[in-house]
């Protein structure tokens, strides 16, 4: 791939800042009216990023564009709100998962010969996300989303379409219509537990922090996938490498700028719940220390769990939050009602 767009990448440039806690990331490699954005958030916590399609991504030409995503879901097409297709000047506005990077494609709009499908995620690639206009209504298939969220799902249409009747996966939607924008709010079934998922923890009157949280069955269904995947024989020694044996439920307590002699204790469900030092080095040393984590693989699925945590030594803003660790994204074509 680098060799056959070297010419984009020749124009690489950095944008949005530099690296670091609390921000994202990235780079732009376009070439007059098409590229390609790179964007990273190193953080475990979702952040947004913002950029324009200008010249300060290195834009000088065209006026209509499409917004493709090549990974992490490859073949999504990223909308516009309420109008589908992007214009020179306009601002990107994501939201990125933490510990997560994302490409991105812009190309210009070419003449459409058939309904396009926004902001869906394909989970069967035999079976993309499809819209076919019968008369006057509109049919969306393959439509996927994480569970437990609401996404936007778009239909840009050819030759001023106009549309009295949408139905996503057979089930009728409402929409709204605007010039050959058609847009759908769907709901996807289940509970949500994204990539770096966070428990939301909140002071308590006795100086602790509390907070609740409930993992879905499916979550330990991927894990225990991945194991099957990778049957690697780890030892002992691999077992204190966070970033090891990923068929592992981590809890990463992350701390900034931290201390590794911090007394950071836990409990789970009112039992005392062991934490280990997590260092960015592959050694114990105090200079990489991040944080403190906890193994909860045994943990039961689909029930709620409370967490409390005691961080006596901490100054305000030092806790960046508390993540799991090891789980990727799931979709599902199933809408809830």
């Amino acid at each position: 791939w680098t060799a056959q767009h070297k010419e984009y990448l020749r124009q690489t440039r950095t944008i949005l800042g530099q690296p670091a806690l609390g921000r994202v990331d990235g780079t732009a490699a376009i070439l007059g009216d098409r590229g390609y954005v790179f964007l990273f958030n190193p953080n475990y916590k979702q952040l947004p990023a913002e950029f324009s399609l200008d010249g300060s991504i290195g834009l000088t030409q065209g006026d209509k564009f499409l917004l493709k995503e090549l990974y992490p879901q490859t073949g999504r097409i990223l909308a516009k709100p309420h109008a589908g297709t992007w214009r020179r000047s306009d601002m990107v506005q994501l939201q990125l998962d933490g510990t997560s990077a994302t490409v991105l494609e812009l190309v210009p709009l070419a003449e459409l010969e058939k309904p396009v499908v926004m902001n869906a995620v394909t989970v069967n690639f035999a079976a993309s996300p499809i819209a076919e206009m019968h008369g006057t209504s509109l049919s969306i298939q393959h439509v996927a989303g994480e569970p437990g969220t609401i996404d936007e799902i778009g239909v840009l249409l050819p030759n001023h379409s106009q549309t009295s009747a949408v139905t996503v996966n057979g089930v009728k939607q409402d929409f709204t219509q605007k010039d050959d924008y058609v847009e759908v709010p769907v709901r996807f079934k289940g509970e949500r537990f994204a990539q770096a998922q966070e428990i939301s923890v909140a002071p308590a009157a006795d100086g602790s922090l509390k907070g609740s949280f409930l993992v879905p069955q499916r979550i330990f269904d991927q894990l225990a996938k991945r194991k099957l995947s990778w049957p690697i024989p780890w030892t002992a020694e691999d077992y204190q490498s966070t970033w090891l044996a990923p068929e592992r439920l981590l809890l990463f307590v992350q701390m900034a700028d931290a201390k590794d002699t911090m007394a950071v204790t836990a409990l789970l469900d009112g039992q005392p719940l062991p934490l280990t030092r997590a260092y960015s080095s592959s050694r114990v040393d105090p200079p990489c220390f991040v944080g403190f984590y906890a193994d909860l693989s045994r943990i039961t699925p689909g029930t709620q769990h409370t967490i409390e945590l005691r961080i006596p030594q901490a100054s305000p803003g030092q806790l960046q939050g508390v993540f799991f660790d090891n789980v990727l994204p799931q979709f599902t074509e199933s809408l809830a009602f």
